[in-house]
């Protein structure tokens, strides 16, 4: 009975150090697919821009809490362009987890039909971590760096 009971202390004590340990992994894990789903959605876009032979847009609302991409409406004219959310899964508005913190100096990105992508950085940041995902640094790519990337 006392080995069997000394059993069970230990497994309780492994499983309470574990616990917070797990926590936190789940926490990056999920940080880190929100990060991949952005960058997908961005080279998404683009490749969407090129084969539909119209400009794309992945706009965000006013907080970076919320992204979707949308494309141009063929009645919109060149001095006054209306987007709307693309009929796909894609179309749908992506929410970014809680606690994570996005910062762009654009609410939209455009996409343009001959790949061409707006030059952005955008970086998003959970606790000390952050990745920057940008198309400034090669025409026509999405980069994605482990790290903060600051200048021009």
């Amino acid at each position: 009975m006392i080995e069997l009971l000394l059993v069970v202390v230990l497994l309780s004590a492994i499983a309470g150090v574990a616990v917070p340990n797990f926590s936190q992994t789940y926490k990056r894990v999920v940080f880190r697919k929100s990060v991949d789903d952005l960058v997908y959605a961005m080279r998404y876009a683009q490749g969407r821009a090129v084969t539909k032979r119209r400009m794309h847009q992945l706009q965000f609302d006013a907080q970076h809490s919320k992204y979707w991409i949308a494309q141009r409406t063929k009645d919109s004219t060149e001095d006054k362009p209306v987007f709307e959310p693309i009929a796909s899964r894609r179309g749908r508005m992506m929410a970014v987890p809680e606690g994570v913190r996005v910062e762009g100096s654009h609410p939209t990105i455009n996409f343009y039909p001959d790949g061409k992508i707006e030059k952005v950085r955008i970086y998003m940041t959970l606790e000390e971590q952050t990745f920057t995902i940008s198309s400034m640094e090669q025409r026509g790519q999405v980069h994605l760096l482990d790290f903060k990337l600051e200048g021009s």
